[in-house]
């Protein structure tokens, strides 16, 4: 079989007919879909087995609720496709997108990245055309993405609508995944995608990227990366570990994670410290993030470089980045929440 499309399932019934009806109405023919319902609490396991009643190419597994990343796991141990895709339960494929995908299925290539759009209705002029791009200049803009991505469009590479932290839009040799055990890591609930993409990344050796549109990314919800999460803190100390874990020693690869520690450790000051959803008071918001940049990893960014200096271009995101991180360094915690509120309004 030529190719495994993954979609995990927690309580999807809103769009997860839509989902499948777009890759269904695709030129494929040598394909499977695979549904992974990850104990799901609404109607969504009925309509995975209405789908795959009526279609051959669907198979339905399901299991107790363990979250995305071992829903992943599990569709890739249960894929038979030479290539492996993965799909969101809410999102979905652009309208013969997929037509020719073969002539993109070689025996030299390890991966191929798509672009992405969030219409549907936009008039797309994509040229096909395919270019090679460095798996290690990949890792790097995992963890920085301003620069390396900038890198990348002074080479003439379609970059713009490439996401290069999330598994969608991507097509993965399955034996690169099953030889090197690449895995979504557990109790990961955000940025799982990041350890997966750069370990991928580690092991792949000829990676394209398409001029195409292919993956359809629904925004008409609140998206997790923006909402209030109570567990953002203790998710982003898991990501930093498993990050480090992947990464080679080196002063170049420290140095691109320690940018990609700050960057976090501002997304956790706007979207926790300072967001409208936490309740707590201004008192008890400081004592935490002075516990929070206790860290390890956040210690070792402030004094491994001056990283502060990194963020001093003139992007609205980089000049507050920057005043916050001064404030914390300064051990100016009520303040660095005060400068992240204002951020979030503006």
């Amino acid at each position: 079989m030529k190719l495994s499309i993954i979609i995990p399932v927690y309580n999807g019934q809103k769009y997860l007919k839509t989902t499948v009806d777009s890759i269904l109405g695709q030129s494929l023919t040598d394909y499977e879909i695979i549904l992974v319902n990850d104990g799901s609490t609404d109607n969504s396991f009925e309509i995975c087995n209405q789908l795959s009643d009526a279609h051959n190419h669907i198979k339905v597994f399901s299991k107790e609720n363990e979250g995305v990343s071992v829903a992943r796991n599990y569709g890739v141990e249960k894929a038979e496709g030479e290539w492996i895709t993965f799909v969101d339960a809410d999102d979905g494929v652009i309208d013969n997108s997929l037509d020719n995908i073969d002539e993109y299925l070689l025996s030299d290539v390890d991966l191929v990245l798509f672009k992405y759009s969030s219409s549907l209705d936009a008039a797309y002029t994509d040229s096909g055309e395919k270019h090679s791009i460095s798996p290690s200049l990949l890792r790097k803009c995992v963890f920085d993405y301003a620069t390396q991505y900038a890198n990348l469009r002074a080479q003439g590479y379609y970059v713009d609508n490439y996401n290069n932290w999330a598994c969608w839009g991507k097509l993965y040799r399955k034996s690169l995944i099953i030889d090197n055990n690449v895995r979504f890591p557990q109790g990961i609930t955000h940025g799982e995608d990041l350890a997966f993409i750069y370990a991928y990344y580690s092991f792949a050796k000829n990676i394209i990227a398409v001029d195409k549109t292919v993956y359809f990314y629904r925004t008409d919800n609140v998206s997790v990366t923006r909402r209030f999460n109570p567990k953002r803190l203790i998710n982003t100390e898991k990501l930093y570990e498993a990050m480090y874990a992947l990464i080679n020693i080196n002063k170049e690869d420290l140095n691109a994670y320690y940018i990609f520690v700050l960057n976090r450790l501002f997304a956790c000051c706007y979207l926790y410290f300072a967001d409208r959803g936490n309740n707590d008071s201004l008192a008890d918001r400081t004592s935490e993030l002075k516990q929070f940049c206790d860290n390890e990893y956040i210690k070792s960014a402030f004094e491994y470089f001056d990283g502060i200096k990194r963020f001093s271009t003139g992007t609205k995101t980089n000049i507050f980045m920057k005043l916050v991180l001064e404030a914390l360094k300064k051990e100016r915690f009520s303040t660095a929440i005060f400068i992240s509120g204002i951020y979030n309004k503006v």
